[in-house]
């Protein structure tokens, strides 16, 4: 970490203003020659940039509009915003395509109608989160929203005058970095989230350092990359890259939250590379962000991540995983099973080199197939912290796979089921996680954020398939208490072909009992189908009441005994 630290002094130092050329960050100069030569060559490229400008050519025929924020995720204004920043991202890259400068001026003219908002907000008015945005209801989106404009902004950088520039700059990116950094006010939450271990500060330093590679602000660049105060030690994209990644590549809070946290970290993985490729950043601690690739492919299932922790319906089809598959390919183009993931569900491309290279490749029929593999993931930056264990089937017709989860509690996305279980099988999930409460940019819906019941079940031990005692919660529910533990995988036996085998410890999640799961798959000659054999163990020091909740794939219907109704 020091020498890295020490390497990035002397890069940003001796390089940063001598590299001002535009673009550069998603792509070069180079790059967007290269696909333009191409056109024609791959037709499956050429889809997705047609898809590209016909986006951007759909808002240049439509008015600029920049509301006041007032709603939160799915609200009409919310997504106003929302498909601006998409604008003026397909409407950059359509410039740099085509030349044509109707596409630069569109943006031109969104950012100095946003420089003309952005000084009059104070903090949203939906006070739903901690940390609210300007304009958005949380600073993640704000973060998300700079993201894309900063690389709008890197494409016609040469378009605009020095004093529209000077304008956008200090009225809009300047004031908008520093507030993703430090918040305004007496609300200095936006600093603790930027210098956290959490997806929200990946996206937090990928903007900040994104729109500071545009503007040439060294000091912004150097903040992102190793933390507000200057040391590394806190903060910055680096330790983050140290601490929420496993050895294995597993993100601590859980696939779902790895696959919206993977586009921040290649996306500014690719600026990095293209502005200081001294720091070699895609080699960095083994490759790590490949490793991240790879195993959120494996933590999947007909396409569909598993439902660790709070997760909906995201699976390889995700538009983050459109990115990471681009670029990544790109890196290490000798992973051919990269192709297949974008061939079977993605079938669209990111307009960069890496889109076209996966398209150019999968057309000449390099790609080969995903291989799941039973394995053990492990958790915690050092591989200490337990970890997911997976069995597949070795016979592809069975087409199983069965989860154990023993990890930490995985920040505060985690759940309270410390050795639970799930089975998917022919193509469906039988025993089901149940994922998260959460109606995503529904309005209607608690505002599009996390329901209550997040909080009162989805979270709940009660809601996984694994053991409650006393009727209470692991760590009764306290999420302080439960992350300073972990569960172990303590055994596993993948090799056995008819038999495998996984077991999985657990000693704090209720004071004074021991539980131990052990699971097997069994397949035989004289049975169709695959035997899933669970022994879960607890053993105490005085008497409890034992519940083992096993969720069976659909909803409530009736119960064979009598409860009392919540009534509030």
């Amino acid at each position: 970490m020091r020498k890295l630290i020490i390497c990035i002094f002397m890069v940003l130092g001796g390089y940063l203003f001598s590299f001002a050329q535009h673009p550069s960050l998603l792509f070069t100069q180079e790059e967007v020659n290269e696909m333009r030569a191409g056109k024609g060559t791959v037709p499956a490229f050429d889809k997705s940039l047609s898809e590209v400008l016909a986006a951007a050519d759909a808002a240049v025929n439509s008015p600029v509009s920049v509301p006041v924020p007032v709603d939160g995720g799915g609200g009409v204004v919310h997504e106003q915003h929302k498909s601006n920043y998409y604008a003026m991202f397909h409407c950059g890259v359509a410039y740099q395509l085509t030349g044509d400068k109707k596409y630069a001026a569109y943006v031109g003219d969104m950012l100095e109608a946003y420089a003309k908002l952005y000084p009059t907000l104070g903090f949203h008015p939906l006070q739903l989160s901690p940390v609210p945005g300007r304009l958005f209801w949380q600073t993640l989106n704000e973060s998300v929203w700079l993201v894309h404009t900063a690389v709008a902004y890197d494409c016609i950088y040469n378009t605009l005058s020095s004093k529209q520039r000077a304008t956008i700059e200090k009225n809009l990116f300047v004031p908008m970095a520093d507030f993703i950094m430090d918040g305004m006010g007496d609300n200095h939450a936006n600093n603790k989230t930027f210098n956290k271990m959490h997806n929200h500060a990946t996206w937090a330093t990928a903007a900040v350092g994104m729109i500071g590679f545009a503007m040439n602000r060294e000091d912004y660049v150097k903040k992102a990359l190793y933390g507000s105060d200057g040391t590394g030690k806190r903060g910055g994209f680096i330790r983050q890259m140290d601490y929420l990644f496993s050895p294995d590549g597993y993100f601590t809070e859980g696939a779902y939250y790895q696959r919206y946290a993977i586009w921040p970290f290649v996306i500014f993985a690719q600026c990095i590379e293209n502005k200081l490729p001294d720091l070699k950043i895609f080699n960095y601690r083994d490759s790590i962000l490949s490793k991240a690739l790879s195993t959120l492919i494996q933590l999947s299932y007909e396409g569909e991540f598993f439902h660790i922790n709070d997760a909906l319906l995201k699976g390889l089809s995700a538009q983050e995983l459109v990115y990471a598959v681009d670029i990544l390919y790109n890196v290490n183009p000798s992973d051919k099973s990269l192709l297949s993931v974008a061939n079977k569900y993605q079938h669209t491309y990111l307009p960069t080199s890496g889109g076209f290279k996966v398209a150019r490749d999968i057309a000449r029929g390099e790609a080969a197939p995903i291989i799941y593999r039973s394995s053990v993931f492990r958790d915690g930056r050092k591989g200490d912290e337990g970890g997911v264990a997976v069995i597949r089937s070795t016979d592809s017709n069975l087409n199983s796979a069965l989860t154990l989860k023993a990890t930490s509690h995985g920040l505060s996305h985690g759940h309270f089921d410390k050795l639970t279980m799930a089975y998917y099988d022919n193509g469906n999930e039988i025993l089901p996680d149940y994922g998260a409460s959460r109606f995503l940019n529904i309005e209607a819906k608690y505002k599009g954020h996390y329901t209550r019941e997040n909080q009162s079940f989805a979270k709940q031990t009660i809601a996984h398939n694994t053991l409650v005692v006393d009727e209470t919660s692991h760590f009764a529910g306290d999420i302080k208490v439960s992350s300073r533990y972990h569960s172990d995988i303590i055994y596993h036996d993948f090799n056995g072909g008819h038999f495998q085998v996984m077991v999985a410890k657990d000693t704090n999640a209720y004071p004074g009992i021991e539980m131990k799961r052990t699971l097997a798959y069994v397949t035989t000659p004289f049975l169709q189908f695959p035997l899933i054999l669970d022994v879960l163990q607890a053993n105490a020091d005085k008497e409890h009441q034992y519940d083992y909740p096993i969720w069976y794939n659909g909803h409530f219907v009736s119960l064979n005994f009598p409860y009392a109704k919540a009534t509030n």
